[in-house]
């Protein structure tokens, strides 16, 4: 399934696709769901980084400048001189890698009033190493339902 950021066709493609994903979960016959259980530690190359999702609302993409790219993400997030940011994707300028001194100074960015401006924009924010326990993501909560 197409994951974020996702163009029109693709959301309702997305949102029609989750309307039957019980379905092929719940195939004795169809389908063999192997769990695994262990979220690793995190590797100490992720420590203090975020990824954005930019917001098509900020006009990144249109840019084709990347050193003012960058500044518009600083001031959007208001990020000290101490925070790299950098393109992550090639050029096209919708996902960003941040990386902050330290880790906990990174999860304190994402309570920021900044971090939230972002989710309601229509972009994202989030660490980038998942480090959630496995029974508190919810498609696994899911795939416990219905096998």
């Amino acid at each position: 399934l197409p994951q974020k950021p996702r163009s029109g066709a693709e959301e309702k493609c997305f949102k029609q696709a989750l309307t039957v994903m019980g379905d092929l979960y719940a195939s004795a016959l169809g389908v063999t769901v192997l769990r695994h259980r262990l979220i690793p530690a995190r590797p100490r190359s992720y420590d203090g980084e975020l990824v954005l999702l930019a917001p098509d609302k900020w006009g990144l993409a249109a840019s084709d400048d990347p050193a003012s790219a960058v500044l518009a993400v600083r001031d959007r997030l208001k990020c000290p001189p101490s925070i790299h940011v950098a393109v992550a994707d090639g050029g096209a300028m919708k996902r960003w890698a941040l990386r902050y001194p330290t880790h906990d100074a990174a999860l304190a960015a994402l309570r920021t009033p900044e971090a939230e401006a972002v989710e309601e924009a229509g972009g994202a924010l989030f660490a980038a190493w998942n480090s959630w326990p496995y029974e508190e993501r919810g498609w696994t909560t899911f795939e416990s339902a219905v096998t």
